[in-house]
């Protein structure tokens, strides 16, 4: 028998001090960011969802209220305007350990940090050669808008938005 999957969705200061870091050291894991943008990023975020099994994180992702400067350089990389008044949050962080993958367990992460988003348009950014989270993506309402960019190393990063309904 497979232990129960609990997914929790808590505003950053609802959590934890070790939630938190969880959190922090899952995303640092992933290798895709870093540093004190990180902690800014969860300290700020509308929500964080938690996924559990047999009570330890196993997978993770947030809604982030992004940081001006990072809007104007994601936005200036793929060529388009994504305006924080239609835009005001970014799905990210989007991760599950490897036992937890191939479950559609990142359905279900975005679905119930979408439920957070107040009908506001949400936008998110992927490499463009993660064919599970692009088609995750799509499934969720997304849409490629802008340029694909060069992302870290030779990572092309891959700009998605999706409107308020």
């Amino acid at each position: 028998m497979s232990a129960e999957i609990e997914i929790t969705v808590a505003a950053p200061h609802r959590l934890s001090e070790e939630e938190r870091a969880a959190f922090s050291n899952l995303v640092q894991q992933g290798g895709e960011v870093g540093g004190d943008a990180l902690a800014t990023n969860i300290r700020s975020a509308k929500a964080l969802i938690l996924v559990r099994c047999a009570e330890e994180i196993k997978g993770i992702t947030a809604l982030k209220r992004p940081q001006a400067s990072y809007r104007r350089r994601i936005c200036e990389k793929a060529g388009v305007k994504i305006e924080e008044d239609s835009f005001p949050y970014e799905l990210g962080y989007v991760l599950l350990l490897p036992e937890m993958q191939g479950k559609r367990l990142s359905h279900r992460l975005v679905a119930h940090a979408l439920e957070h988003a107040d009908g506001a348009g949400v936008f998110a950014t992927t490499r463009t050669d993660n064919g599970a989270m692009l088609a995750t993506l799509a499934k969720a309402g997304f849409k490629p808008v802008g340029d694909d960019y060069k992302g870290r190393g030779t990572r092309m990063i891959r700009l998605l938005v999706r409107p308020a309904p």
